[in-house]
């Protein structure tokens, strides 16, 4: 009996690692079928979208999902470069581009002022103050784009206006039960602070990824109460939608929704897990046999998201920033770094190596002359632009400009006409008298000296190695790069050499015999040593009888 009851807790091992197992290949044939579909749509300049009006929104998910799924290299640069150059025509433009450029560790200053400058506020609501962003003008609150202003905010670590924006959010929710007419959720928009419109799934499902970003809303009867009615909303195959039938769109953003629901330790509810699952298999099963979502970027970018509820670990042999399985379902070779072929019409043939993203610092009004490639080959703009004034001669970049911000390129080096690298580069263009890195050095000096303006350790590295820092040679007025190190008495021995010399750093002459101590070193005498009175009476001693 013993030998049977272990033969058959074996068996019910085997069938659970199977299902695992199955599960997890079902997961990656998705994946990799979806991010395919994404690096075959992306344009030659680098975006995502099927029109002007959409393409923002498009390209700053696709990246940000990418960039969750690991799926880096040349495709993701000039996503970024693209991002970086484009100017937002609304807040979920603004937020999405935000929130893009954030996780691939690039500020964004334009997207930030954009949010910042249409961020509604009105202390005479009857509901408190109203603190919301809308995209229709007259319209004072919409939940889809308070919860992506919520969400670029928060992440910029503005917690105050998150926690503002959030407790706003949370007053428009309907609240008068699961089974009332208006539902417990969200509605998209409306024209007064007072008013409520009937509950939606879209703007529900937004509410409540903005909501769980917090740990202080997260488990909330308020976020509670939206899930269950939210789960409410599913059909018997998986889709959420308004309606009887449902639809892709409202099934990708709920999916995310609730996978990020998942996450959360505390919240009480036994319907959410089943209600994911579910809806996690209609996407995978859409992905295995289509490769996409509704044809849509965007949709397949967030779905990839909703289905990775953790982050996924795809190996790259070639390390190309492009997964071994994504390569071989494109057809490429997982041994060679070969992402670059992946960017239609980007005019690049062979193998070229990719550059990591550089961060070039530039004063306003100030020469520069950087080299991107240590002087092997030409610089060429592929994507981007670069402030006026500034240009590429061979692979230096070089000029000066009166712009200030940040300007983001994709570029390729070529070789007597082949291309043998691309990379990408983000230029910041700063004000002399400003400290970025705050390590009390302003830009202009720290140009002057071939310092980093946006690295606030080297102030205090000893770039000569004289024994004194850069900072302290500055504040002394010598030069932190070699001649003209730190010389408190002035006799041309470098207060470090005094130390090794054991000399005094205070006094030029330490032993008095009127010969400064850094001529003596020079010379190849004794500092320490009166050398003049010795020679004094040593020459009485072998002076010629005339």
């Amino acid at each position: 009996m013993k030998r049977f009851n272990l033969l058959i807790c074996l068996v019910g091992v085997l069938a659970v690692s199977t299902q695992a197992n199955e599960e997890s290949t079902s997961l990656e044939i998705a994946t990799v079928n979806g991010v395919a579909y994404l690096l075959q749509q992306q344009h030659p300049d680098g975006s995502w979208g099927s029109s002007a009006k959409n393409k923002l929104k498009h390209t700053a998910v696709v990246a940000e999902s990418l960039s969750y799924l690991n799926v880096a290299g040349v495709p993701l640069q000039r996503a970024a470069s693209w991002l970086g150059n484009t100017q937002p025509q609304d807040v979920e433009d603004a937020a999405r581009q935000s929130l893009s450029l954030t996780k691939l560790g690039i500020s964004h200053s334009t997207s930030l002022s954009y949010l910042i400058s249409t961020y509604y506020q009105d202390t005479g609501s009857a509901t408190g103050r109203a603190s919301v962003w809308g995209p229709i003008k007259g319209y004072k609150f919409s939940t889809i784009d308070t919860s992506l202003g919520m969400l670029a905010i928060l992440q910029q670590a503005n917690t105050q206006l998150y926690l503002t924006a959030s407790r706003y959010l949370l007053s428009r929710r309907n609240q008068a039960g699961l089974s009332s007419e208006n539902g417990a959720g969200w509605g998209f928009a409306t024209l007064s602070d007072k008013e409520k419109t009937t509950s939606k799934v879209m703007p529900t499902a937004f509410a409540l990824i903005a909501l769980t970003a917090s740990d202080r809303f997260n488990t909330s009867a308020d976020v509670v109460e939206a899930a269950q009615w939210l789960v409410s909303k599913q059909k018997a195959n998986g889709l959420f939608g308004d309606d009887a039938i449902g639809n892709d769109a409202d099934t990708v953003f709920t999916a995310l929704a609730l996978a990020k629901l998942t996450q959360v330790d505390g919240l009480e509810s036994d319907v959410i897990e089943p209600a994911y699952q579910q809806a996690k298999q209609y996407l995978l099963d859409q992905l295995d046999t289509q490769g996409h979502i509704a044809k849509s970027a965007l949709l397949t970018a967030t779905a990839l998201q909703a289905i990775n509820s953790t982050q996924p670990s795809l190996k790259d042999t070639d390390d190309d920033g492009v997964p071994d399985l994504i390569e071989t379902k494109l057809g490429h070779d997982p041994n060679k770094a070969d992402a670059h072929k992946l960017v239609k019409g980007n005019g690049l043939n062979g193998e070229v190596a990719t550059l990591p993203l550089q961060n070039i610092g530039v004063v306003k009004g100030l020469e520069i002359n950087y080299p991107l490639n240590s002087g092997h080959g030409a610089v060429k703009v592929t994507s981007g632009s670069l402030p006026a004034g500034l240009s590429f001669s061979g692979d230096k970049l070089t000029g000066k400009t009166d712009q200030t911000g940040q300007f983001l390129i994709a570029f390729s080096v070529s070789d007597h006409g082949k291309v043998i690298k691309t990379g990408s580069a983000s230029v910041y263009v700063i004000t002399p008298d400003s400290d970025l890195d705050q390590d009390g050095l302003i830009a202009s000096v720290e140009h002057l000296y071939g310092l980093n303006p946006f690295n606030k350790h080297d102030a205090q590295e000893d770039s000569d190695d004289d024994g004194v820092s850069n900072i302290d040679e500055f504040l002394a007025g010598t030069n932190p790069k070699g001649e003209g190190s730190l010389d408190t008495d002035n006799d041309l021995l470098p207060d470090y050499d005094e130390q090794l010399f054991y000399t005094d750093p205070n006094n030029p002459d330490t032993d008095g015999d009127n010969a400064g101590d850094g001529e003596e070193v020079a010379d190849g005498r004794n500092p320490l040593v009166n050398e003049p009175a010795v020679l004094l009476i040593n020459s009485s001693l072998i002076l010629p009888i005339l």
